[in-house]
């Protein structure tokens, strides 16, 4: 139900904004897209990974 409350919200406002209807069928794909990966454990545990990655000590070669 949230899922499609928000699928409609963004579709509105993409058609407020005077976007071209092609372009609302992209933002679309990329917003589920980006859900899908955020639901993904896989995907938050390498996420997690890249930010947690301790930076290099002083720059030594």
């Amino acid at each position: 139900m949230i899922g499609a409350l928000i699928i409609q919200t963004l579709t509105y406002a993409i058609y407020s904004l005077g976007v071209p209807p092609e372009i609302n069928l992209v933002v679309k794909a990329v917003v589920v897209f980006a859900v899908m990966l955020l639901q993904s454990a896989e995907f938050r545990a390498t996420v997690r990974m890249w930010t947690l990655r301790p930076a290099h000590a002083g720059g030594r070669a």
